[in-house]
């Protein structure tokens, strides 16, 4: 996973945009030649599983190796932001189609309320991994930046990633040159 930090920006914005673009015509082309509309269904599966890969692949390895070089700033444990990653996705994408599909419409205004969990988790990890840049920014470089666009340029990843990904990678190069 430590390989989606050093790739290009051009390659991540390949991998979230191009190619789930590509699998969906892709799809639409299957399913004029063959008449069947499950390639419909392939194609979105498909194109999800590409897209959620690759953003919440580059996120965890963003934030676990900023908070890996300089766990001696950052006051709260790693636990934090491991329990609400993993709960959002588990909640977005497994709980809740599972409760969707087992419950009556009785729980329907619960449901509405528990949908809305997994995109404050995962916000408040998009503001993790931004609080902790800044701060290992300010501890190397003596640097503030504004932990509000630093939180936006992240979760617009596709567009976000090409401000970004350099500063991380001038951070943690800064890093090891300074532990080398």
């Amino acid at each position: 996973m430590e390989n989606l930090i050093k790739i290009k920006a051009w390659k991540v914005f390949v991998l979230i945009i191009i190619v789930p673009a590509l699998i969906i015509i892709l799809g639409a082309i299957l399913v004029k030649m063959t008449n069947m509309t499950q390639w419909t269904m392939i194609a979105a599966i498909c194109t999800t599983l590409t897209m959620c890969i690759t953003y919440f692949g580059w996120l965890w390895t963003v934030a676990q190796n900023v908070h890996k070089k300089y766990t001696n700033i950052f006051r709260p444990s790693f636990n934090t932001f491991n329990c609400l990653f993993f709960g959002s996705i588990s909640l977005g994408f497994i709980i809740l189609p599972m409760l969707k599909a087992f419950l009556t419409s009785e729980f329907d205004s619960f449901l509405g309320l528990l949908g809305l969990v997994p995109p404050l988790c995962f916000l408040l990890c998009v503001y993790f991994i931004a609080r902790n840049l800044g701060r290992a920014e300010k501890q190397e470089f003596n640097k503030d930046n504004n932990i509000l666009i630093d939180s936006a340029l992240i979760w617009l990843l596709p567009l976000g990633i090409w401000f970004i990904r350099p500063r991380i990678k001038k951070l943690l190069y800064a890093q090891q040159l300074t532990s080398g």
